[in-house]
């Protein structure tokens, strides 16, 4: 954590809602950044700073939401204010979550300092998903939305602002004669 990093160069934003909806956060990130934009009570104002965010910052970026969270309601809205909404299918909740985590402790990326982020990663809990997991809203200790938003967030960046990317198959790395 650091106050004086920065999400820069191809960004993708994040919401989260929790689950009673009394709160919702907007994270962005780079690939190697991770900042708390927004952290606010219920969720009416969300559409509106999400729009106004994604005019000031140009271009067209991505909003990842979890498909299957609560934010998922606001999805319709989202894209009808002209944002490029990322539905995270669950598979992509959780390879978020654990590149979330590895990064951390292996020091990948960076998370810019911020209270609220702090308390939602102290109080953060997993649930258990096949053998892999995801933060768990219902059974955290505080509102976790600050940090789902951020995990989407650095997933999206990762995953969708790269170019084209291509597909490596196992004949890409044996010899031609064999």
């Amino acid at each position: 954590c650091s106050p004086s990093v920065a999400p820069d160069g191809d960004v993708a934003f994040s919401i989260d809602v929790n689950e009673d909806r009394s709160a919702g956060a907007i994270s962005a990130a780079s690939a190697s950044v991770c900042e708390l934009v927004e952290f606010e009570q219920h969720t009416g104002w969300i559409v509106s700073r999400a729009t106004e965010i994604n005019a000031k910052w140009g271009g067209h970026p991505w909003w990842v939401v979890d498909g299957a969270g609560p934010a998922s309601s606001l999805i319709p809205a989202l894209t009808a204010a002209g944002l490029r909404v990322h539905s995270a299918s669950s598979r992509d909740v959780i390879d978020a979550c654990g590149e979330f985590y590895d990064g951390v402790l292996e020091g990948h990326f960076a998370v810019r300092s911020d209270s609220r982020m702090d308390t939602a990663v102290a109080g953060a809990a997993k649930r258990t998903v096949g053998d892999a997991f995801a933060w768990t809203r219902r059974h955290a200790l505080v509102d976790v939305s600050p940090l789902v938003a951020g995990t989407l967030a650095l997933w999206g960046a990762v995953h969708l602002t790269a170019g084209p990317q291509r597909v490596l198959l196992l004949s890409d790395y044996l010899d031609d004669e064999e």
